[in-house]
């Protein structure tokens, strides 16, 4: 026996005025021998109604997820996760989303404590995931929820376009199984019943076939022209425009059909994105809401239930504000603006800041955010944090905060450009507002962006200029000599770098600012390996590895475990470097991110290589390069010249050439410097041992002075070794 609505859950949409689609029902009753059903077509395709129809018709729990447009930052996603699913996994509310964890450890702990705590077959279903399109967070949850994902849990995915999903993959280890546009598409037969089931007559099946010719099948449209029509349809569906154009058109006489007082209704309520009677009437002041709100339905106005009231269908409801602002648009503004204070009142910023901006009210909308500025940054809600900026520099209106915060975000997603576009606004509204740590921290910003393209020198005046002008914080301060520090390595002057970053590290552990503090340690282990300081290097490193522990977060303690294993490796405790990787593959068991655990096999390759165990160091390699793949160029240059040196030691010199070509191609097609310059010198390492001695000692000594530019002393010292070695 079915299970009914009530039983599966609040999220699953209400169903009236549709049709059984017994074909459809049937392929999705095979869902649950696969991972991943996709159902992906564009709007008005009928994808959450047959998959809303399935949910009320398998016997298996059904849990729905409508995302939302916020959601593209991950806690707004990962919180409404978790409320869904806490209706098969009740615990499932007490996996808490805590900033600094990365997406990898967020899905994780979802899909492991899925796997722990539900037994039973369930579906979950993601509808609106086109929403999350373009969110690299959120989308690469969704690829660690799905590669992780416990074999009694389904998921139905419903979209627009493709996810980011390695899709030819699945489909070929029958993990997914999609309905596309094709397979969504109303048949004749299909056109006729729903005639029925909407007007109750028999609709002449050639008319059907004419709907069916004219709108191609598709059900939003076919839905529109069933309705009640002015005598013009008949010409309107002989002219040459295309199914959306249709839509529009038909939609139009649908809504010119309605009598004037429903008319002004729908127009009226499409204002917000859900409705209730206490809404339309409290916010908005509609009069004699329920006897409309009946009518609607009794019309099927292509309005559904969901959890926060009745919502329109996307398309429809796009429609009705199109025509709102065209027709009134002082009314339209006015009712927005309302909405906007009650979202403001009730503490929902996010809605708020929407209806300001409809209502043509930019400034508004910009004060009512400036208080969440910074906490959104520090809960990582990034997304939502470049939409508000982008939005309101379009109403030219500029939040030096917030451009401040956006560039931040765009320094971590290399965009330099935009990044130093937005410091220079959000520098010049500091200055006008007299605000100097403003101005501080937005040149700290552009000193650390010219660090990061290189540009010592330059990085270095920057801070000088800084520190001699603005307001000592220990923050401020610590930030800026840390800048220093890394500036100075870079440069060679390593003494100098020790002294900056010894009195960067001092006054951020003041601020008990744990990342800060953490960067630090990393580039000051950097320093004093440099000048053979191992002791201070390992006690920095163990901090480093303390540090993470107590912030439970496994990629972040298993990337410092492989830096202190290598480190262990490079002077020799070899013992203690395989305990420390093996711990840190360990720990990143738990969440399968595929590039921390490619750095530490490469690590643990390395380890096994110099202690003659080829074979497992081959593996290690091996499987390495496997999760790298193409996403990883670094880390495939750096293996593939492991590799080369692996086989050059087992005198395949054939091979290890190769093996270090591919990795100079690597190198170069990505632009990295370092990684070519060691990958070329390990190309003519093994070609020297081929016997083109002169060639390479000449491409030997191009490689050295490449290293000499980038201060990599130890790798210069091994390249100059084994030169010696081929010379001779």
């Amino acid at each position: 026996m079915a299970i009914s609505g009530a039983e599966r859950g609040s999220q699953i949409p209400s169903l009236s005025g549709v049709i059984e689609r017994p074909r459809l029902l049937s392929k999705l009753d095979h869902a649950l021998q696969h991972k991943i059903t996709l159902i992906c077509a564009p709007p008005g395709y009928g994808k959450t109604t047959i998959a809303a129809q399935f949910a009320h018709y398998t016997d298996h729990p059904v849990v729905w997820h409508r995302v939302e447009d916020r959601e593209r930052d991950i806690p707004y996603f990962f919180e409404h996760c978790v409320a869904v699913l806490s209706e098969v996994a009740p615990s499932a509310a007490s996996v808490a989303f805590a900033p600094g964890l990365t997406p990898v450890e967020l899905a994780a702990s979802v899909a492991n404590h899925l796997r722990s705590e539900v037994q039973t077959p369930f579906v979950y279903v993601l509808d609106d995931l086109h929403a999350l399109s373009g969110s690299s967070a959120v989308e690469t949850w969704l690829r660690t929820f799905i590669n992780l994902l416990p074999p009694n849990c389904h998921v139905i995915m419903i979209s627009r376009s493709l996810p980011a999903l390695p899709m030819t993959e699945m489909i070929a280890r029958r993990e997914m199984m999609a309905i596309g546009q094709d397979q969504l598409r109303f048949t004749a037969d299909e056109i006729v019943s729903l005639a029925d089931t909407l007007l109750g007559f028999r609709l002449p099946r050639a008319n059907a076939e004419k709907l069916l010719e004219k709108l191609e099948g598709w059900p939003a449209g076919t839905l529109l022209a069933l309705q009640p029509l002015p005598q013009d349809l008949e010409h309107l569906m002989l002219s040459g425009e295309g199914p959306e154009g249709l839509f529009y058109a038909l939609a139009d006489m649908m809504l010119n059909a309605q009598p004037p007082g429903l008319r002004d209704f729908l127009l009226a309520s499409s204002t917000l994105p859900y409705i209730t009677t206490e809404l339309l009437d409290k916010v908005l002041g509609l009069p004699n809401v329920d006897e409309w709100l009946a009518e609607m339905r009794n019309r099927n106005l292509f309005i559904t239930r969901a959890p926060a009231g009745l919502t329109y269908h996307r398309l429809f409801r796009e429609f009705l504000q199109r025509r709102f602002m065209e027709q009134q648009p002082e009314r339209f503004a006015e009712l927005h603006r309302r909405a906007a204070v009650w979202f403001e009142n009730k503490g929902d910023i996010d809605e708020a800041f929407t209806h300001y901006i409809a209502a043509g009210d930019a400034e508004q909308a910009n004060l009512a955010i400036q208080s969440l500025i910074q906490a959104y940054f520090t809960q990582e809600r990034t997304e939502t944090l470049l939409h508000w900026n982008e939005t309101l520099m379009k109403a030219g209106v500029l939040n030096p905060q917030l451009l401040y915060a956006c560039s931040t975000v765009l320094m971590s997603r290399y965009d330099y450009d935009t990044a130093n576009a937005f410091l220079e606004d959000a520098e010049r509204m500091y200055r006008r507002q007299g605000d100097e740590v403003g101005i501080a921290n937005v040149q700290l910003h552009r000193a650390y962006i010219n660090v990061q393209l290189g540009n010592y020198f330059q990085a270095i005046s920057q801070v000088e200029q800084l520190m001699r002008s603005q307001p000592d914080t220990s923050k401020l301060n610590g930030r800026a000599l840390r800048i220093l520090g890394f500036a100075n390595l870079k440069l060679g002057l390593v003494e100098t770098a020790i002294q900056h970053l010894e009195q960067a590290l001092e006054l951020l552990r003041q601020t008990s600012d744990l990342d800060l503090i953490s960067r630090a340690l990393h580039d000051l282990e950097v320093a004093y390996l440099y000048v053979g300081q191992l002791s201070k290097a390992a006690a920095c490193l163990q901090e480093l590895v303390a540090i993470r522990r107590s912030i439970g977060s496994p990629v972040g303690l298993a990337q410092a475990l492989n830096n202190l294993g290598y480190h262990y490796h490079q002077f020799g405790n070899y013992a203690l470097a395989q305990a420390t990787l093996e711990e840190g593959l360990s720990v990143i068991s738990q969440v399968q991110d595929r590039r921390t655990e490619g750095y530490l096999l490469s690590s643990l390759g390395d380890l096994k290589r110099d202690r003659g165990g080829f074979d497992e160091a081959l593996a290690h390699y091996n499987r390495a390069l496997e999760l790298a793949g193409s996403n990883e160029p670094a880390l495939r240059c750096n293996l593939l010249i492991s590799l080369s040196t692996l086989r050059r030691w087992q005198h395949h010199f054939y091979d290890a050439a190769a093996l270090a070509e591919e990795a100079v191609s690597t190198a170069n097609a990505h632009k990295l410097a370092f990684e070519g310059a060691m990958a070329r010198a390990t190309q003519w390492i093994a070609r020297g041992f081929m016997g083109e001695l002169m060639t390479a000692a000449y491409e030997l000594d191009l490689a050295i002075s490449e290293l000499q530019m980038l201060h990599a002393k130890t790798e210069v010292v091994h390249v100059m070794t084994m030169r010696a070695m081929v010379s001779y």
